[in-house]
């Protein structure tokens, strides 16, 4: 078990995100595993993480719909003062359009949420696990769609046995970022004995249950933040198993082995473009247009590009829809879609003919069938 320390300083990437002095970093930062699949330096555990020209790609393909986001251990809405935590959708929604919050009163919200943050992280160390949960939701009420916030929610949850709620958290916080690094999550403890003893009472718990699959996905988050590769592994083998639609497990697990592998390929309406079949070349004006494209779960897509390099991708399941602005370009074949002037989604674009095109990741994983876009 690494040794229990406080050091450093990390800045939290990301709109609305306040900076937490005590937060050191995560798994992309402080691990070295094979994570980068295929071209443009695209990071991979399942969250769309990465480096491209130096700016850091947070925005994760569940959270625009390009993958169907499922989350395997979510049991119910919680209600709280101020705010409604729905672990069954992406815990991070498109930032709010320009000009509806102001920059004071968004700085007072970014503000406040880290003065919470640290009121839960003071009351978890000395054991007031209520009164942590209570910050916590504070401060999720004032920054909603802040990671570092549910992480923090999922790790109170582990502390007090609701082992299945806090799976569902860590869950819904990994589709959206890679994981806290170890010390950062020891730093919310008295000394490493602490959380030691939690986690052999999760493993207890794990052994008397072994069909629970949200038992070795939680055991296999800590692991990951203990750098217990191995032992993650094979709890994330076992969830695989039992829990074959957490796609989510299936990354992670790619992550640690290596492996390429992604989601499940999920039907689209029309058989993906191949790299065989005849292609137009990809240019600015060949994708100008307004275009749609669907998935048999129910999505459906509204994608316009404009000749001025603006583009919009709505994403509508359910009732519900996320919608994207921003401005793109078109190099190697590749749309870049950026917002706040960084890089956000990056897909191969295949052309069939002018009224159809297929947009990929660019990540070069054969389960990715990708989405088909047919002009309106």
């Amino acid at each position: 078990m690494p040794a229990h320390h406080y050091a450093g300083h990390y800045n939290w990437h990301g709109y609305g995100h306040p900076v937490y002095h005590w937060y050191h970093g995560d798994w992309y930062d402080h691990w070295h595993h094979p994570w980068h699949y295929g071209p443009v330096g695209w990071v991979g555990i399942g969250v769309g993480v990465g480096f491209m020209g130096g700016a850091v790609v947070w925005d994760a393909p569940w959270y625009w719909g390009y993958w169907p986001y499922y989350n395997p251990y979510y049991t119910e809405v919680i209600v709280v003062p101020g705010a409604t935590i729905d672990y069954s959708r992406p815990i991070v929604v498109a930032a709010p359009p320009a000009g509806t919050v102001s920059a004071t009163t968004q700085a007072a919200l970014d503000a406040e949420a880290a003065r919470l943050l640290d009121a839960t992280r003071d009351a978890f160390g000395k054991g007031d696990y209520q009164l942590a949960m209570t910050y916590v939701n504070q401060a999720i009420a004032k920054q909603p769609n802040d990671g570092v916030l549910h992480e923090a929610r999922a790790l109170i949850l582990f502390a007090t046995k609701q082992y299945k709620a806090s799976a569902a958290a860590v869950y819904a916080a990994l589709s959206v970022g890679p994981g806290w690094d170890w010390a950062t999550l020891c730093g919310f403890y008295p000394n490493p004995e602490v959380y030691t003893s939690q986690l052999r009472t999760l493993e207890q718990y794990r052994n008397a249950n072994p069909n629970a699959p949200e038992l070795h996905f939680l055991a296999a988050y800590h692991y990951m933040t203990c750098n217990q590769s191995e032992a993650a592994t094979r709890e994330l083998q076992a969830v695989v198993q039992l829990s074959p639609k957490d796609q989510l497990a299936k990354q992670l697990l790619a992550g640690l082995s290596g492996d390429k592998a992604g989601p499940e390929a999920v039907p689209a309406p029309e058989a993906p473009v191949t790299s065989n079949t005849p292609s137009l070349p990809v240019t600015a004006a060949a994708v100008t247009g307004n275009w749609e494209a669907s998935r048999p779960d129910g999505s459906s897509f509204s994608f316009s590009l404009t000749d001025t390099a603006t583009y919009s991708w709505k994403y509508t399941r359910g009732g519900q829809t996320q919608e994207f602005t921003g401005t793109y370009s078109v190099a190697d074949s590749l749309l870049i879609l950026k917002r706040n002037g960084n890089p956000a989604m990056v897909g191969q674009v295949i052309l069939p003919d002018a009224n159809h095109f297929t947009f990929k990741l660019a990540a070069d994983n054969p389960a990715d069938s990708g989405l088909a876009f047919t002009r309106r």
